[in-house]
């Protein structure tokens, strides 16, 4: 069969447009109808018809949507929109790993920045709060960078596939949408490789960011381990004094009770008793 050829003539009328006064909001109804000649194949008369198609399109501006409507769409309307199909739903998933990645990248550098500039030994007042808490938001963030490694390899792999698919001429056999479609998925490809090195690159710099932040981590923490260590022994010490003053002491407090024991033994045995009872008169005065 030979390929079609169509003559196109346009006649659009604009149907519907809404402005309202406090927005800039609209809506748009666009409905024409191509007229083209196409070949019959019938093999007997005019080899030409003339064909139409008509086409409604509306369009919310609040939504950014569209809707199209495709009444009697022509045979190359319609193959073209098989060949193309596969290669709009690939482009789609394409679209936003630029977006995507850019998220991932500030999400890395504000726990770089948390990590490489926070003092290891002390705190400051102005200085960046680590926790273990920024621990575990860096393995989700690295679980994220994997989860996205994964997706990339997968995307090329798919892109090689459709890349063979359409380089088949029983598939796709006009030379111009094949070749099209070709440099699409070629271009899609070099910006998986693209994007598959930069993850590479966030995954090391993510496991280099998590050993530093687990080593400040655990640092701090035997510092603090450390001080409480060196006053529980200052505690101790102290206490231990304390105890030897007070057995000392009472020591002394014995020796003292002893002593006047004693004393009072000997003045009871050879003292006079009116001297005797002066000096205890006196004793308790005192």
């Amino acid at each position: 069969m030979a390929d079609k050829r169509q003559f196109f003539s346009c006649d659009m009328q604009l149907l519907d447009e809404k402005l309202t006064e406090d927005s800039i909001e609209y809506q748009i109804e666009i409905s024409y109808v191509v007229h083209y000649f196409q070949e019959n194949d019938r093999g007997r008369g005019d080899p030409w018809s003339l064909r139409k198609t008509g086409l409604y399109h509306h369009f919310n501006s609040s939504t950014k949507d569209s809707t199209y409507i495709i009444m009697q769409p022509s045979d190359y309307i319609e193959r073209r929109t098989k060949e193309i199909l596969s290669m709009t739903s690939y482009d789609t998933s394409a679209a936003n790993w630029k977006s995507y990645t850019r998220r991932l990248v500030v999400g890395l550098e504000h726990l770089e920045e948390k990590t490489m500039f926070s003092q290891a030994d002390y705190y400051e007042s102005n200085d960046y709060v680590l926790r273990f808490s920024d621990r575990q938001k860096l393995q989700e963030l690295q679980h994220k960078i994997h989860r996205a490694s994964r997706l990339l390899s997968s995307a090329a792999h798919t892109a090689k596939m459709l890349h063979e698919f359409c380089n088949n001429r029983q598939f796709i056999k006009s030379n111009g949408p094949r070749k099209l479609i070709a440099q699409e998925i070629e271009s899609h490809q070099a910006e998986v490789v693209h994007y598959q090195s930069v993850m590479q690159g966030l995954l090391q710099r993510a496991a280099q960011t998590c050993d530093l932040l687990t080593s400040i981590l655990q640092y701090r923490a035997s510092i603090s381990t450390l001080s409480s260590t060196h006053a529980s022994n200052t505690s101790l010490t102290s206490l231990i004094h304390i105890g030897r003053q007070g057995e000392e002491d009472g020591k002394i407090a014995q020796k003292t009770s002893i002593n006047t024991t004693t004393l009072t033994f000997v003045a009871t045995l050879y003292l006079p008793a009116t001297l005797l009872s002066v000096s205890m008169s006196t004793t308790e005065k005192y």
